[in-house]
């Protein structure tokens, strides 16, 4: 979180910062880590982030998923629910969940019948 402050040096200048501060137990956490979903099911990966902000989870394509589509991202308090549906054998690969500070990754292994 950024804390703006001035400091006032002998009564005429004035100095502004910005500070970044990390909390000492800043965590990005998936459950699960792996999913092995069957073809045409629902996935439902959680992402768990305490003491930074949230980012986003992002696909194997490296591109951020969104709100909306057959991929998108639920959010309830500091929990960010990625929901896969219909999977298929393209939704294979790594994902992450990324805060500002950490990230964490999901494999996700779908068979190709």
């Amino acid at each position: 979180m950024y804390k703006p402050f001035d400091i006032v040096v002998a009564s005429t200048a004035v100095c502004s910062f910005t500070c970044l501060f990390f909390s000492p137990e800043s965590a990005v956490v998936i459950t699960p880590t792996v999913a092995s979903p069957t073809k045409d099911t629902t996935i439902r990966p959680s992402c768990t982030v305490t003491g930074e902000a949230f980012v986003g989870w992002y696909g194997p394509d490296g591109r951020k998923i969104g709100l909306v589509g057959r991929k998108y991202v639920e959010t309830k308090g500091n929990i960010y629910t990625l929901v896969i549906k219909d999977v298929n054998a393209k939704d294979g690969g790594t994902y992450e969940c990324h805060g500002n500070a950490s990230a964490a990754t999901l494999e996700v292994d779908v068979p190709c019948k």
